[in-house]
């Protein structure tokens, strides 16, 4: 088919000097080393000759979605109106390249003018910013998506490095929060994505405290994934706050017990010194967080192991014992009672014991 199209271009073209055809042929091609080469030599008036249905070279190399083809014709001649240039069909390079779903050559077009009539060309550059495209991100830096997302969340949540580092100095706020309050960071951390972490804090300067909207910190959300390699950055390389809350008082030691990430709350205790007996402030520790949820691993890490006080009381006086089996965790309350030899007897402000919390509930 490329070939088909070649043969009719150069054909309707035949009444051009040789080079202009053979550029409009490298364009059709995708040939940018041609293209390049002709470009150093050729008049810009040449650049935006047209062949026999009106076409330029621009024209074919957006229909044909050859963006690194489309940035050197671009960068030669930006300023000369070429970029909204009509071919036979009153269709710009935009139109085209809009027809084709390019969405990197719709990115740069728009960045050197190109008008976007009805709005289609901002939803396929925002599209392309989210596949990686560099083009695109170069075009919409400071643009927010639907979901509230500019190209540095994107570039993080891709993984790249490089884009990161290229917009570094270029991103108005290196903080900006998502629709659900999520930055760069948040991203990166959510990943796991040690390198991009550093260079967020290190490089970009991003503010490493960022909260979500639910007051959650990087710190939390590696804490969750259970992204222990990401956490001891945090705290130990990067000297966030270990002790850092949520909106409901909960520390990435709450968090990690919440979601039965053994390891993290073994390295949040042992190795990086962390309040074991933290309460949220409905005056809960990790270990009534983890009895609640029936998470049996990390009740016999947080005593056993982490010497956790089994005996301590949330606010309203209940026990990790009265909050299993208020919980209807059976599992739990054998490993409290058995192995732990927790109080079976403690009584809350309700003066109720376990078992009689146990019975009601149920």
């Amino acid at each position: 088919m490329q070939r088909l199209i070649v043969r009719i271009t150069v054909n309707a073209s035949s009444s051009l000097r040789p080079e202009i055809t053979t550029l409009i042929t490298a364009c059709i091609r995708g040939d940018d080393t041609t293209v390049g080469d002709l470009l150093k030599t050729m008049k810009q008036d040449d650049v935006r000759i047209r062949d026999a249905h009106s076409m330029t070279a621009l024209h074919h190399a957006a229909m044909k979605n050859c963006v690194s083809v489309v940035g050197l014709l671009l960068r030669e001649d930006a300023s000369s109106g070429l970029v909204d240039a009509v071919d036979g069909n009153n269709k710009t390079p935009l139109d085209l390249a809009i027809e084709n779903n390019a969405g990197a050559v719709v990115a740069l077009l728009t960045f050197y003018g190109a008008k976007d009539k009805n709005g289609e060309a901002g939803k396929l550059r925002k599209m392309a910013i989210r596949n990686g495209s560099f083009q695109a991100v170069q075009a919409g830096i400071s643009e927010n998506d639907e979901y509230g997302r500019t190209a540095l969340h994107w570039a993080v949540w891709r993984g790249s490095l490089q884009t990161v580092k290229f917009l570094k100095g270029k991103v108005k706020n290196v903080d900006a929060g998502d629709k659900d309050q999520l930055t760069a960071l948040h991203i990166a951390t959510m990943g796991g994505n040690d390198a991009m972490v550093r260079l967020l804090v290190s490089g970009l300067g991003v503010d490493q405290e960022a909260k979500t909207g639910d007051g959650s910190t990087a710190l939390h959300i590696a804490a969750t994934k259970g992204n222990d390699s990401t956490v001891r950055l945090l705290v130990s390389g990067l000297g966030v706050d270990k002790e850092a809350k949520t909106g409901d008082g909960s520390t990435a030691l709450h968090i990690a017990a919440t979601k039965g990430n053994d390891s993290t709350v073994r390295l949040l205790v042992s190795d990086l010194g962390v309040d074991k007996e933290a309460k949220t402030w409905d005056g809960s520790t990790a270990l009534h967080i983890a009895a609640t949820k029936g998470n049996d691993s990390t009740v016999r890490l947080l005593v056993s192991d982490l010497g956790v006080d089994k005996e301590a009381k949330t606010g309203d006086g209940s026990t990790a014992l009265h909050l299993a089996a208020n919980s209807g965790n059976f599992s739990t309350v054998g490993i409290l009672i058995g192995m732990l030899r927790a109080d079976k007897h403690a009584k809350g402000i309700s003066r109720k014991t376990p078992l009689v919390d146990a019975v009601i509930w149920w």
